[in-house]
């Protein structure tokens, strides 16, 4: 009898959460067990402005950081061995922080958001294809934070910028 195999979520730059750490990563992998990607792996790199920035120009031809942005594993050319993995997300740590901030919660309830956001990108995904594509994006975002017992209301899409 073989085990079945679950998705992993694999965290990069983790350091950089400082003492919110441990909060913040509870949160990330429970909206990543709401996600229920079956045996499908997401990446989840936290990287600084500065970083963010540089990526925003280079994929988006925006020079300025954002606050997530994801990267599907399987458009374009299939890449050997990476047959189980979703995508990456990327969120900047800086720009969650000022976010959080400014609406008044936590750290961990905005990282959450923003990889609800990034997961409903790399399945396909995107509120900037017009309004119904963004009211089926909120909707998903929705579902997954209330999934993962957090606040529906925390959806990134459909924010006022």
């Amino acid at each position: 009898m073989t085990a079945e195999r679950r998705g992993r979520l694999v965290v990069s730059g983790r350091r950089l959460l400082r003492a919110d750490q441990r909060a913040t990563l509870r949160a990330a992998r429970r909206l990543f067990r709401a996600a229920a990607t079956g045996e499908l792996d997401v990446g989840l790199v936290f990287v600084h402005d500065l970083e963010m920035r540089a990526l925003n120009r280079a994929w988006r031809a925006q020079d300025r950081p954002t606050d997530v942005l994801s990267f599907a594993a399987h458009e374009g050319e299939p890449v050997a061995g990476a047959e189980q993995l979703l995508g990456d997300v990327v969120i900047s740590v800086d720009t969650a922080r000022r976010q959080a901030r400014a609406l008044g919660h936590g750290l961990d309830e905005e990282v959450a958001a923003l990889l609800a956001h990034g997961i409903a990108h790399l399945c396909g995904l995107d509120h900037e294809r017009g309004t119904e594509a963004a009211d089926i994006q909120r909707a998903c975002e929705m579902t997954l934070l209330a999934a993962a017992r957090l606040s529906p209301a925390l959806a990134l899409s459909g924010r006022a910028p």
